[in-house]
């Protein structure tokens, strides 16, 4: 704004002032100053909006931090914050994890999306020398979750135990002693609960309404591993159980589905209610993880096809299921099938729609509408009817796109296309950094990684 000076003074000679002309000049000054506040808090209020739309959004999928009409190296995920990110969850603009500290002890921070600073750090084991010793070869070992129910809470398992990064492996090492439980406010770190539990529980898994959390003991007294329920807010073993599914060692899991938890293992497959106790079975040929679905269910895939489990009911499908990057639920019990072409089935297995063509390599669900990559281009379907919105062609990366909530961003080779997802026109473009050209994303963060591994960019 361009001052204007109020003067009191009447030049020798020039006739009086009116009470009128002083009036209006300072109406000038007041009416612009209250304009611009008027535009200030306006956009204030706008950028608010955006803002906590964003915040809902990621609460419900993986989408990263608003971009602008370019790329550019943010930073660069050092070991430490690589392994955090690892065992971490994203929250809001965060990724909530483990993490070591020079003395030897180890606390549970905030990484920053945009520059990886940490928000805040609460210590939960204390500084050890022989930890201290190893330097930056050590980290922390533990994991972390979001509590369903509850989005102003974050609970994560720590252990003292040692993972050394060598360079070309990494191990664990000594005995465990301690592992603790805690809940943290992922807004300011403020520790909410902690609670030192059975040292034989090494994976925190599921986390179920009510406050029961599922761990898993690698390390049990049985001949197999076992699964305990854990109350969040007492740190009480409620139960404690070695269902059948756990019988071979080939590989196992544990996931949320409603208010019970699927154990998976190398043989089988036993959903267990929130006591404990087996509700079913189910046969499995080898253990090959499981993705999770927005309404609760979880996917698992088979030797045959796909088996789709909920807390009182499976479903058996032909094909292979497809992974997502993003899920906001805004299509209530889709389920993604590959079986040639990409089909799509209701909560109760029944086909709802089928898209010709190659099947994707990957999408993202936002508002309704299934953004995917395949050979030849992008392609726009509504999520409910399997109507194609649009298509563009493209010569994308065969992986899965990234998106913020307002454009959908797909790897070229060398450059990132961002697409409007309205008509799928291409709003800008901008190249991936040199030797990176793995796009994808986490807790909120756009990464790049490099071919070999070797190091993980940031993007923003």
């Amino acid at each position: 704004m361009v001052p204007i000076e109020l003067d009191d003074e009447v030049p020798d000679g020039a006739p009086p002032r009116g009470p009128g002309r002083r009036r209006s000049r300072l109406w000038v000054v007041v009416g612009g100053a209250v304009a611009a506040l008027a535009l200030a808090a306006g956009q204030w209020a706008a950028d608010r909006a955006q803002a906590s739309s964003w915040d809902r959004l990621s609460d419900r999928a993986d989408v990263v931090v608003p971009l602008g009409g370019s790329l550019a190296v943010r930073w660069s995920l050092d070991p430490s914050q690589l392994m955090a990110v690892a065992q971490g969850v994203g929250w809001r603009g965060t990724v909530v994890g483990p993490v070591a500290l020079p003395d030897g002890s180890v606390a549970v921070t905030a990484l920053d999306d945009r520059d990886g600073h940490r928000r805040w750090t609460t210590p939960v084991i204390g500084p050890d020398a022989q930890r201290a010793a190893l330097g930056g070869t050590w980290h922390a070992s533990g994991s972390c979750r979001r509590v369903p129910d509850d989005a102003s809470r974050v609970v994560c398992l720590v252990s003292d135990a040692v993972v050394v990064d060598s360079g070309t492996s990494v191990t664990t090492r000594n005995v465990t002693s301690q592992v603790h439980l805690v809940a943290v406010d992922p807004r300011t770190g403020q520790l909410q609960a902690d609670h030192r539990i059975g040292a034989d529980l090494d994976t925190l898994d599921a986390l179920l309404p009510g406050g029961l959390v599922v761990v898993v003991s690698s390390r049990s007294s049985s001949a197999h591993p076992g699964v305990v329920g854990v109350d969040l807010d007492t740190g009480t073993e409620r139960w404690r159980t070695a269902p059948p599914a756990l019988a071979q060692w080939s590989g196992f899991g544990a996931a949320a589905v409603g208010n019970a938890v699927a154990v998976i293992g190398g043989s089988g497959l036993d959903v267990l209610g929130p006591d404990g106790s087996v509700r079913r079975s189910v046969r499995l040929n080898g253990y090959q993880g499981y993705l999770s679905l927005p309404d609760g269910r979880i996917v698992v895939p088979e030797a045959d096809g796909t088996l789709v489990v909920g807390p009182d009911r499976d479903v058996h499908l032909d094909g292979s299921p497809m992974w997502l990057a993003a899920d906001d639920g805004s299509v209530p019990g889709l389920t993604l099938i590959r079986n040639g072409t990409l089909h799509a089935y209701d909560a109760d297995g029944h086909q709802r729609w089928e898209l010709p063509g190659p099947a994707p390599s990957g999408a993202v669900v936002l508002r309704g509408v299934l953004y995917a990559t395949r050979d030849g281009g992008v392609v726009a379907v509504d999520g409910s009817t399997g109507t194609v919105r649009w298509q563009t062609a493209l010569a994308v990366q065969q992986r899965s796109p990234v998106t913020d909530g307002r454009v959908l961003l797909v790897a070229l080779g060398s450059d990132v296309a961002a697409l409007d997802l309205r008509t799928g026109a291409v709003a800008w473009r901008s190249p991936l950094p040199v030797d990176h050209p793995e796009l994808g994303a986490f807790g909120g963060m756009l990464l790049a990684g490099a071919t070999d591994g070797s190091s993980t960019l940031v993007l923003g």
